[in-house]
Protein backbone atom coordinates (compact mmCIF):
# COMPACT_ATOMS: atom_id res chain seq x y z
CA UNK A 1 0.00 0.00 0.00
CA UNK A 2 1.04 3.05 -0.68
CA UNK A 3 2.24 5.40 2.30
CA UNK A 4 -0.16 8.39 1.00
CA UNK A 5 -2.73 5.95 0.92
CA UNK A 6 -1.66 4.34 4.32
CA UNK A 7 -1.88 7.85 5.88
CA UNK A 8 -5.00 8.93 4.35
CA UNK A 9 -6.26 5.78 5.85
CA UNK A 10 -4.94 5.91 9.44
CA UNK A 11 -5.17 9.32 9.51
CA UNK A 12 -6.50 10.90 12.70
CA UNK A 13 -10.25 10.59 12.93
CA UNK A 14 -12.52 14.08 12.82
CA UNK A 15 -15.95 12.41 13.85
CA UNK A 16 -17.38 12.89 16.86
CA UNK A 17 -18.67 9.57 16.36
CA UNK A 18 -15.35 7.42 15.98
CA UNK A 19 -16.49 3.60 16.22
CA UNK A 20 -18.44 4.35 13.68
CA UNK A 21 -16.28 6.65 11.51
CA UNK A 22 -13.42 3.89 12.06
CA UNK A 23 -15.66 0.98 10.46
CA UNK A 24 -16.99 3.38 7.61
CA UNK A 25 -13.24 3.85 7.03
CA UNK A 26 -11.79 0.38 7.15
CA UNK A 27 -14.99 -0.66 5.41
CA UNK A 28 -14.12 1.63 2.13
CA UNK A 29 -10.83 0.82 2.42
CA UNK A 30 -11.46 -3.02 2.28
CA UNK A 31 -14.25 -1.85 -1.27
CA UNK A 32 -11.78 0.41 -2.88
CA UNK A 33 -9.65 -3.04 -2.91
CA UNK A 34 -7.07 -0.01 -0.55
CA UNK A 35 -6.86 -3.28 1.73
CA UNK A 36 -6.02 -6.66 0.38
CA UNK A 37 -8.15 -9.92 1.65
CA UNK A 38 -5.83 -11.38 4.20
CA UNK A 39 -3.86 -8.41 5.03
CA UNK A 40 -2.95 -7.96 8.33
CA UNK A 41 -3.84 -4.52 9.82
CA UNK A 42 -1.30 -2.81 12.41
CA UNK A 43 -1.32 -4.14 16.11
CA UNK A 44 -4.48 -2.73 17.96
CA UNK A 45 -2.21 -0.20 20.25
CA UNK A 46 -0.52 1.63 17.01
CA UNK A 47 -4.04 1.46 15.26
CA UNK A 48 -5.48 3.16 17.95
CA UNK A 49 -2.41 5.80 18.06
CA UNK A 50 -2.49 6.65 14.31
CA UNK A 51 -6.49 7.22 14.10
CA UNK A 52 -6.21 9.13 17.29
CA UNK A 53 -8.58 6.74 19.30
CA UNK A 54 -8.92 5.45 22.70
CA UNK A 55 -7.95 1.37 22.36
CA UNK A 56 -11.86 1.26 24.02
CA UNK A 57 -12.81 2.75 20.97
CA UNK A 58 -10.79 1.42 18.50
CA UNK A 59 -12.02 -2.06 20.18
CA UNK A 60 -15.69 -1.22 19.76
CA UNK A 61 -15.06 -0.61 16.00
CA UNK A 62 -13.15 -4.22 15.49
CA UNK A 63 -16.31 -5.72 17.12
CA UNK A 64 -18.75 -4.20 14.18
CA UNK A 65 -16.76 -5.39 11.98
CA UNK A 66 -16.13 -8.82 12.97
CA UNK A 67 -19.89 -9.22 13.24
CA UNK A 68 -20.14 -7.84 9.85
CA UNK A 69 -17.32 -11.07 8.50
CA UNK A 70 -14.71 -7.93 7.31
CA UNK A 71 -11.68 -9.10 9.67
CA UNK A 72 -11.07 -11.80 11.58
CA UNK A 73 -9.00 -12.30 14.59
CA UNK A 74 -6.49 -14.70 15.41
CA UNK A 75 -4.88 -15.59 18.66
CA UNK A 76 -1.23 -16.97 19.10
CA UNK A 77 2.23 -15.56 18.38
CA UNK A 78 1.31 -14.72 14.72
CA UNK A 79 -2.22 -13.40 15.32
CA UNK A 80 -3.99 -10.46 15.30
CA UNK A 81 -6.69 -9.03 13.01
CA UNK A 82 -7.03 -9.66 9.88
CA UNK A 83 -9.01 -8.52 6.36
CA UNK A 84 -11.87 -10.45 4.81
CA UNK A 85 -13.40 -9.77 1.54
CA UNK A 86 -17.24 -10.17 1.87
CA UNK A 87 -18.22 -13.35 -0.27
CA UNK A 88 -21.26 -11.15 -1.15
CA UNK A 89 -20.91 -7.60 -0.81
CA UNK A 90 -24.14 -6.44 -3.57
CA UNK A 91 -26.17 -7.77 -0.60
CA UNK A 92 -24.75 -5.74 1.77
CA UNK A 93 -24.55 -2.66 -0.23
CA UNK A 94 -28.83 -3.59 -1.21
CA UNK A 95 -29.46 -3.28 2.65
CA UNK A 96 -27.87 -0.22 3.18
CA UNK A 97 -29.39 1.36 0.30
CA UNK A 98 -32.79 0.52 1.13
CA UNK A 99 -32.13 1.42 4.74
CA UNK A 100 -31.09 4.92 3.79
CA UNK A 101 -33.51 7.55 3.60
CA UNK A 102 -34.23 9.51 0.68
CA UNK A 103 -33.44 12.82 2.06
CA UNK A 104 -29.87 10.68 3.00
CA UNK A 105 -29.39 10.05 -0.65
CA UNK A 106 -30.22 13.29 -1.38
CA UNK A 107 -28.12 15.10 0.96
CA UNK A 108 -25.31 12.23 -0.42
CA UNK A 109 -26.13 12.58 -4.01
CA UNK A 110 -25.76 16.74 -3.75
CA UNK A 111 -22.58 16.42 -1.80
CA UNK A 112 -21.17 13.78 -4.39
CA UNK A 113 -21.95 16.03 -6.94
CA UNK A 114 -19.94 18.94 -5.21
CA UNK A 115 -17.18 17.17 -4.48
CA UNK A 116 -16.60 15.97 -8.11
CA UNK A 117 -17.26 19.06 -9.67
CA UNK A 118 -14.75 20.24 -7.74
CA UNK A 119 -12.75 17.52 -8.45
CA UNK A 120 -12.53 18.04 -12.04
CA UNK A 121 -12.03 21.24 -12.19
CA UNK A 122 -9.24 21.42 -9.93
CA UNK A 123 -7.80 18.30 -11.73
CA UNK A 124 -8.16 20.51 -15.39
CA UNK A 125 -6.53 23.17 -14.06
CA UNK A 126 -3.60 20.86 -12.16
CA UNK A 127 -3.26 17.28 -13.63
CA UNK A 128 -0.13 16.00 -14.62
CA UNK A 129 -0.08 14.13 -17.72
CA UNK A 130 0.58 11.00 -15.55
CA UNK A 131 -2.36 12.10 -13.36
CA UNK A 132 -4.42 11.58 -16.83
CA UNK A 133 -3.08 8.64 -17.64
CA UNK A 134 -3.96 6.90 -14.17
CA UNK A 135 -7.69 8.78 -15.18
CA UNK A 136 -7.96 7.03 -18.27
CA UNK A 137 -6.11 3.59 -16.83
CA UNK A 138 -8.79 3.82 -14.45
CA UNK A 139 -11.67 4.46 -17.44
CA UNK A 140 -10.78 1.44 -19.28
CA UNK A 141 -10.83 -0.72 -16.63
CA UNK A 142 -14.61 -0.01 -15.62
CA UNK A 143 -15.04 -0.61 -19.39
CA UNK A 144 -13.21 -3.98 -19.24
CA UNK A 145 -14.58 -5.36 -15.91
CA UNK A 146 -17.01 -8.60 -16.34
CA UNK A 147 -18.42 -8.49 -12.62
CA UNK A 148 -20.53 -5.40 -10.69
CA UNK A 149 -17.26 -5.33 -8.04
CA UNK A 150 -14.55 -5.06 -10.58
CA UNK A 151 -16.36 -1.81 -11.98
CA UNK A 152 -17.10 -0.67 -8.96
CA UNK A 153 -13.73 -0.55 -7.29
CA UNK A 154 -11.99 0.55 -10.93
CA UNK A 155 -14.96 3.29 -10.66
CA UNK A 156 -13.70 4.47 -6.95
CA UNK A 157 -10.01 4.30 -7.94
CA UNK A 158 -10.83 6.88 -10.43
CA UNK A 159 -12.36 9.43 -8.05
CA UNK A 160 -9.28 9.57 -5.92
CA UNK A 161 -7.06 9.67 -8.56
CA UNK A 162 -9.15 12.77 -9.54
CA UNK A 163 -9.09 14.30 -6.29
CA UNK A 164 -5.51 13.71 -6.15
CA UNK A 165 -4.81 14.88 -9.10
CA UNK A 166 -6.36 18.99 -8.07
CA UNK A 167 -3.64 18.77 -5.28
CA UNK A 168 -5.73 19.32 -2.69
CA UNK A 169 -5.35 17.70 0.47
CA UNK A 170 -9.01 18.38 1.91
CA UNK A 171 -10.53 17.17 -1.53
CA UNK A 172 -8.58 14.01 -0.60
CA UNK A 173 -10.40 13.58 2.44
CA UNK A 174 -13.59 14.31 1.62
CA UNK A 175 -13.50 11.99 -1.38
CA UNK A 176 -12.15 9.20 0.79
CA UNK A 177 -14.98 9.77 3.02
CA UNK A 178 -17.48 9.73 0.31
CA UNK A 179 -16.33 6.51 -0.86
CA UNK A 180 -17.45 5.26 2.64
CA UNK A 181 -20.77 6.64 2.49
CA UNK A 182 -22.23 6.68 -0.56
CA UNK A 183 -19.71 5.40 -3.51
CA UNK A 184 -19.00 1.83 -2.19
CA UNK A 185 -23.07 1.48 -3.54
CA UNK A 186 -22.29 2.47 -6.96
CA UNK A 187 -21.67 -1.35 -8.06
CA UNK A 188 -25.21 -1.76 -7.42
CA UNK A 189 -25.86 0.28 -10.54
CA UNK A 190 -23.00 -1.24 -12.31
CA UNK A 191 -24.38 -4.88 -12.56
CA UNK A 192 -24.67 -5.24 -16.69
CA UNK A 193 -21.82 -4.44 -19.19
CA UNK A 194 -24.36 -2.35 -20.82
CA UNK A 195 -24.48 0.42 -17.92
CA UNK A 196 -20.89 -0.46 -17.36
CA UNK A 197 -19.96 0.77 -20.53
CA UNK A 198 -21.98 3.99 -20.08
CA UNK A 199 -20.17 4.51 -16.64
CA UNK A 200 -16.87 4.25 -18.92
CA UNK A 201 -17.86 6.46 -21.55
CA UNK A 202 -18.60 9.25 -18.64
CA UNK A 203 -15.68 8.86 -17.00
CA UNK A 204 -13.64 9.03 -20.33
CA UNK A 205 -15.42 12.41 -21.68
CA UNK A 206 -14.40 13.93 -17.86
CA UNK A 207 -10.52 12.77 -18.37
CA UNK A 208 -11.30 14.37 -22.52
CA UNK A 209 -11.98 17.42 -20.65
CA UNK A 210 -8.98 17.45 -18.03
CA UNK A 211 -6.87 16.71 -20.75
CA UNK A 212 -7.96 19.46 -22.39
CA UNK A 213 -7.83 21.55 -19.58
CA UNK A 214 -11.54 22.68 -20.61
CA UNK A 215 -12.02 23.64 -17.05
CA UNK A 216 -15.77 24.07 -16.53
CA UNK A 217 -16.22 21.44 -19.32
CA UNK A 218 -14.76 19.06 -16.83
CA UNK A 219 -16.98 20.27 -13.96
CA UNK A 220 -19.82 20.28 -16.01
CA UNK A 221 -19.46 16.33 -17.44
CA UNK A 222 -18.40 15.51 -13.75
CA UNK A 223 -21.57 16.85 -12.47
CA UNK A 224 -23.48 15.16 -14.75
CA UNK A 225 -22.04 11.99 -14.72
CA UNK A 226 -22.49 12.23 -10.74
CA UNK A 227 -26.53 13.25 -10.91
CA UNK A 228 -26.85 9.84 -13.26
CA UNK A 229 -25.05 7.46 -10.83
CA UNK A 230 -27.39 8.85 -8.05
CA UNK A 231 -30.42 9.02 -9.72
CA UNK A 232 -30.17 5.21 -10.57
CA UNK A 233 -29.20 4.53 -6.98
CA UNK A 234 -32.43 6.18 -6.25
CA UNK A 235 -34.75 3.98 -8.50
CA UNK A 236 -33.07 1.06 -7.02
CA UNK A 237 -33.64 2.09 -4.06
CA UNK A 238 -37.58 2.13 -4.57
CA UNK A 239 -37.40 -1.39 -6.31
CA UNK A 240 -35.95 -2.62 -3.41
CA UNK A 241 -38.01 -1.04 -0.90
CA UNK A 242 -40.65 -2.35 -3.45
CA UNK A 243 -39.56 -5.53 -3.56
CA UNK A 244 -39.67 -6.09 0.21
CA UNK A 245 -43.40 -4.47 0.84
CA UNK A 246 -46.34 -7.25 1.20
CA UNK A 247 -49.02 -4.91 -1.22
CA UNK A 248 -47.70 -4.43 -4.59
CA UNK A 249 -49.09 -2.92 -7.91
CA UNK A 250 -48.16 -5.61 -9.63
CA UNK A 251 -51.14 -7.62 -7.60
CA UNK A 252 -53.71 -5.53 -9.55
CA UNK A 253 -51.85 -4.23 -12.74
CA UNK A 254 -52.06 -0.77 -11.24
CA UNK A 255 -48.79 1.24 -12.84
CA UNK A 256 -50.01 4.89 -13.16
CA UNK A 257 -50.72 8.21 -11.86
CA UNK A 258 -54.20 7.67 -11.07
CA UNK A 259 -53.70 4.64 -9.28
CA UNK A 260 -51.02 6.01 -6.64
CA UNK A 261 -53.19 8.94 -6.43
CA UNK A 262 -55.97 6.74 -5.15
CA UNK A 263 -54.07 4.94 -3.05
CA UNK A 264 -52.63 7.70 -1.48
CA UNK A 265 -56.07 9.63 -1.34
CA UNK A 266 -57.55 6.75 0.57
CA UNK A 267 -54.23 6.64 3.18
CA UNK A 268 -55.16 10.47 3.55
CA UNK A 269 -59.16 10.32 3.88
CA UNK A 270 -58.30 7.52 6.33
CA UNK A 271 -56.11 10.03 8.61
CA UNK A 272 -58.10 12.91 8.01
CA UNK A 273 -61.01 11.03 9.14
CA UNK A 274 -59.46 10.02 12.37
CA UNK A 275 -58.85 13.63 12.83
CA UNK A 276 -61.84 14.79 11.99
CA UNK A 277 -63.32 12.90 14.78
CA UNK A 278 -60.51 13.56 17.60
CA UNK A 279 -61.35 16.80 16.40
CA UNK A 280 -65.20 16.50 17.25
CA UNK A 281 -64.70 14.84 20.40
CA UNK A 282 -62.46 17.47 21.85
CA UNK A 283 -64.49 20.29 20.64
CA UNK A 284 -66.90 20.09 23.94
CA UNK A 285 -64.47 19.59 26.33
CA UNK A 286 -62.14 22.39 25.19
CA UNK A 287 -65.27 24.74 25.00
CA UNK A 288 -67.34 23.83 28.25
CA UNK A 289 -64.58 22.96 30.29
CA UNK A 290 -63.38 25.03 33.27
CA UNK A 291 -60.94 22.83 34.90
CA UNK A 292 -57.28 22.48 32.91
CA UNK A 293 -56.64 19.08 34.89
CA UNK A 294 -60.59 17.69 34.03
CA UNK A 295 -59.68 18.53 30.05
CA UNK A 296 -56.37 17.02 30.00
CA UNK A 297 -57.87 13.83 31.36
CA UNK A 298 -60.85 13.86 29.04
CA UNK A 299 -58.63 14.71 26.40
CA UNK A 300 -55.63 12.16 26.97
CA UNK A 301 -59.05 9.43 27.31
CA UNK A 302 -60.38 10.28 24.08
CA UNK A 303 -57.19 9.94 22.39
CA UNK A 304 -56.13 6.49 24.03
CA UNK A 305 -59.34 5.19 23.15
CA UNK A 306 -59.62 6.32 19.23
CA UNK A 307 -55.36 5.48 19.00
CA UNK A 308 -56.24 2.01 20.57
CA UNK A 309 -53.61 0.56 17.65
CA UNK A 310 -51.23 3.04 17.08
CA UNK A 311 -50.18 3.47 13.08
CA UNK A 312 -46.17 2.58 12.38
CA UNK A 313 -46.52 5.97 10.48
CA UNK A 314 -47.78 8.11 13.66
CA UNK A 315 -44.47 9.82 14.52
CA UNK A 316 -46.66 12.00 17.61
CA UNK A 317 -50.89 13.56 17.54
CA UNK A 318 -52.59 15.29 19.90
CA UNK A 319 -54.54 18.65 20.60
CA UNK A 320 -52.90 21.86 20.41
CA UNK A 321 -55.41 24.13 21.88
CA UNK A 322 -55.33 27.92 20.64
CA UNK A 323 -54.51 30.86 22.69
CA UNK A 324 -56.49 31.93 25.97
CA UNK A 325 -58.70 28.54 25.18
CA UNK A 326 -57.75 26.44 28.39
CA UNK A 327 -58.32 28.23 31.39
CA UNK A 328 -55.33 29.72 33.29
CA UNK A 329 -53.43 28.36 30.29
CA UNK A 330 -52.95 30.77 27.69
CA UNK A 331 -50.51 28.03 25.68
CA UNK A 332 -52.06 24.62 26.19
CA UNK A 333 -50.99 21.16 24.51
CA UNK A 334 -51.87 18.02 24.65
CA UNK A 335 -49.02 15.62 22.76
CA UNK A 336 -48.27 12.04 22.27
CA UNK A 337 -45.81 9.76 20.64
CA UNK A 338 -45.53 6.25 19.57
CA UNK A 339 -43.40 3.96 22.32
CA UNK A 340 -43.36 0.48 20.97
CA UNK A 341 -47.28 -0.09 20.43
CA UNK A 342 -48.36 2.10 23.41
CA UNK A 343 -48.81 6.23 23.36
CA UNK A 344 -46.54 8.15 25.86
CA UNK A 345 -47.68 12.04 26.34
CA UNK A 346 -44.41 13.82 25.48
CA UNK A 347 -44.27 16.98 27.58
CA UNK A 348 -41.26 17.87 26.13
CA UNK A 349 -42.81 21.44 24.87
CA UNK A 350 -42.38 24.79 26.61
CA UNK A 351 -45.45 26.60 27.16
CA UNK A 352 -43.46 29.74 28.96
CA UNK A 353 -43.45 32.44 26.51
CA UNK A 354 -40.84 34.14 28.46
CA UNK A 355 -38.20 31.09 28.05
CA UNK A 356 -35.66 30.99 25.21
CA UNK A 357 -37.15 27.59 24.22
CA UNK A 358 -41.11 28.82 24.21
CA UNK A 359 -43.12 26.82 21.52
CA UNK A 360 -44.78 29.14 19.92
CA UNK A 361 -46.97 27.20 17.85
CA UNK A 362 -49.93 29.61 17.27
CA UNK A 363 -48.43 31.03 14.11
CA UNK A 364 -47.38 27.58 13.00
CA UNK A 365 -48.87 26.63 9.25
CA UNK A 366 -50.64 23.98 10.65
CA UNK A 367 -52.44 26.26 13.29
CA UNK A 368 -52.87 29.39 11.02
CA UNK A 369 -54.65 27.64 7.98
CA UNK A 370 -56.90 25.74 9.70
CA UNK A 371 -57.80 28.66 11.77
CA UNK A 372 -58.55 31.10 9.00
CA UNK A 373 -60.22 28.53 6.76
CA UNK A 374 -62.01 26.17 8.80
CA UNK A 375 -60.43 23.46 7.00
CA UNK A 376 -58.21 20.53 7.23
CA UNK A 377 -55.02 21.18 5.77
CA UNK A 378 -50.93 19.67 6.05
CA UNK A 379 -48.15 21.96 6.75
CA UNK A 380 -45.10 20.61 5.34
CA UNK A 381 -42.69 18.58 4.52
CA UNK A 382 -40.43 20.85 6.72
CA UNK A 383 -37.33 19.30 9.07
CA UNK A 384 -38.23 18.34 12.51
CA UNK A 385 -35.18 19.81 14.18
CA UNK A 386 -36.54 19.60 17.45
CA UNK A 387 -38.14 15.98 17.08
CA UNK A 388 -37.11 13.03 14.68
CA UNK A 389 -34.16 15.70 12.94
CA UNK A 390 -36.03 14.23 9.58
CA UNK A 391 -38.55 15.68 7.02
CA UNK A 392 -42.19 15.71 8.93
CA UNK A 393 -45.49 16.31 8.01
CA UNK A 394 -48.15 17.76 10.28
CA UNK A 395 -51.62 17.32 9.37
CA UNK A 396 -54.45 19.02 11.60
CA UNK A 397 -58.26 19.32 11.10
CA UNK A 398 -59.70 22.36 13.18
CA UNK A 399 -61.74 21.90 16.19
CA UNK A 400 -64.70 24.04 16.45
CA UNK A 401 -67.53 24.66 19.17
CA UNK A 402 -70.77 27.16 18.44
CA UNK A 403 -68.72 28.36 15.39
CA UNK A 404 -65.84 29.61 17.51
CA UNK A 405 -62.29 27.72 16.72
CA UNK A 406 -60.77 26.24 19.65
CA UNK A 407 -57.55 24.45 18.12
CA UNK A 408 -56.63 21.79 15.90
CA UNK A 409 -56.30 17.96 16.06
CA UNK A 410 -52.64 17.05 14.67
CA UNK A 411 -50.65 14.20 13.47
CA UNK A 412 -46.87 14.33 12.64
CA UNK A 413 -45.99 11.63 9.85
CA UNK A 414 -42.73 11.13 8.19
CA UNK A 415 -42.09 11.77 4.86
CA UNK A 416 -39.68 8.58 5.07
CA UNK A 417 -42.51 6.47 5.96
CA UNK A 418 -44.70 7.82 3.17
CA UNK A 419 -42.21 7.13 0.89
CA UNK A 420 -41.78 3.49 2.27
CA UNK A 421 -45.83 2.75 2.07
CA UNK A 422 -46.20 3.88 -1.48
CA UNK A 423 -42.99 2.76 -2.91
CA UNK A 424 -44.33 -0.01 -4.87
CA UNK A 425 -46.51 2.10 -6.58
CA UNK A 426 -43.68 4.39 -7.10
CA UNK A 427 -41.24 1.72 -8.43
CA UNK A 428 -43.72 0.49 -10.85
CA UNK A 429 -44.18 3.56 -13.06
CA UNK A 430 -42.40 4.18 -15.75
CA UNK A 431 -42.22 8.02 -16.03
CA UNK A 432 -41.48 10.85 -13.11
CA UNK A 433 -43.63 10.63 -10.80
CA UNK A 434 -44.14 13.41 -7.83
CA UNK A 435 -46.33 13.65 -5.48
CA UNK A 436 -46.94 17.29 -4.81
CA UNK A 437 -48.60 19.27 -1.82
CA UNK A 438 -51.05 21.96 -2.17
CA UNK A 439 -48.45 24.73 -2.47
CA UNK A 440 -46.87 22.20 -5.60
CA UNK A 441 -43.48 21.26 -3.19
CA UNK A 442 -42.65 17.63 -3.43
CA UNK A 443 -43.41 15.58 -0.76
CA UNK A 444 -42.08 11.45 -2.32
CA UNK A 445 -40.75 10.80 -5.71
CA UNK A 446 -39.43 8.40 -7.61
CA UNK A 447 -36.95 10.28 -9.32
CA UNK A 448 -33.34 11.90 -7.57
CA UNK A 449 -34.51 15.48 -9.36
CA UNK A 450 -37.23 16.21 -7.48
CA UNK A 451 -36.23 16.36 -3.79
CA UNK A 452 -38.43 16.61 -0.87
CA UNK A 453 -39.87 20.44 -0.37
CA UNK A 454 -38.60 21.35 -3.81
CA UNK A 455 -41.23 23.79 -5.23
CA UNK A 456 -42.41 22.46 -9.08
CA UNK A 457 -43.43 24.69 -11.38
CA UNK A 458 -46.10 22.43 -13.28
CA UNK A 459 -45.71 22.69 -17.55
CA UNK A 460 -49.10 22.13 -20.22
CA UNK A 461 -47.38 18.98 -20.79
CA UNK A 462 -47.36 17.93 -17.02
CA UNK A 463 -49.89 15.14 -15.85
CA UNK A 464 -51.39 16.31 -12.64
CA UNK A 465 -54.48 14.23 -10.76
CA UNK A 466 -55.77 15.71 -7.74
CA UNK A 467 -56.43 13.97 -4.44
CA UNK A 468 -59.65 13.97 -3.05
CA UNK A 469 -58.50 15.55 0.56
CA UNK A 470 -55.38 17.91 1.39
CA UNK A 471 -55.09 19.65 -2.06
CA UNK A 472 -52.25 16.89 -2.75
CA UNK A 473 -51.75 15.77 -6.08
CA UNK A 474 -49.86 13.59 -8.03
CA UNK A 475 -47.87 14.74 -11.11
CA UNK A 476 -46.40 12.63 -14.60
CA UNK A 477 -44.40 13.58 -17.20
CA UNK A 478 -42.65 11.19 -19.44
CA UNK A 479 -40.92 13.84 -21.40
CA UNK A 480 -39.47 15.49 -17.97
CA UNK A 481 -35.57 14.06 -16.95
CA UNK A 482 -33.41 13.99 -14.24
CA UNK A 483 -31.93 16.72 -12.53
CA UNK A 484 -28.41 16.95 -15.12
CA UNK A 485 -31.26 18.46 -17.64
CA UNK A 486 -31.11 21.48 -15.13
CA UNK A 487 -27.47 21.74 -16.12
CA UNK A 488 -26.27 23.91 -18.30
CA UNK A 489 -24.22 23.03 -21.50
CA UNK A 490 -20.32 23.39 -21.41
CA UNK A 491 -19.29 27.03 -21.60
CA UNK A 492 -16.46 26.96 -24.21
CA UNK A 493 -13.20 28.52 -22.66
CA UNK A 494 -12.32 31.76 -24.50
CA UNK A 495 -8.65 31.35 -25.52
Amino acid sequence: MPFAVADMLFGNMPSSDLSDTVVRRIRAAIGLGLLKDGQKLPKEAELAKRFGISSSTLREALGVLRTEDLIETRAGKYGGSFVKHPKEIASLARDELARMSFTELRDLGDWRQMLVTQSAGFAARRASAADVARLAGYADQVAAAHTAEQARRAHGRFHLVLAAAGQSMRLNKAEFVMHEELDWLFGLVLDTDEKRQLDAAELRAIVDEVRAQNVERASASAARHSINLVEELARLRLAIIAARQSASPAETGAKDAQSLATEIGNFTEGLVDQLRTLAATAAPILGEGTDERKIRARISLSIMVLFEDVPSYVQGLGINADVGVVPEHPYWINWWRPSGQELVEDTSHVMDPDDENFYDYEAREYMAHPREHLEEWAAGPYVDYGGVNDYAITISAPIVYHDRFLGVAAVDVLVADLEHRFSSWLAAIDETCVLLNAENRVVISNSAGYNVGDVVKTAPSDRVVPLNCLGWSVMTNHSRTNASAALPDPVPEIA
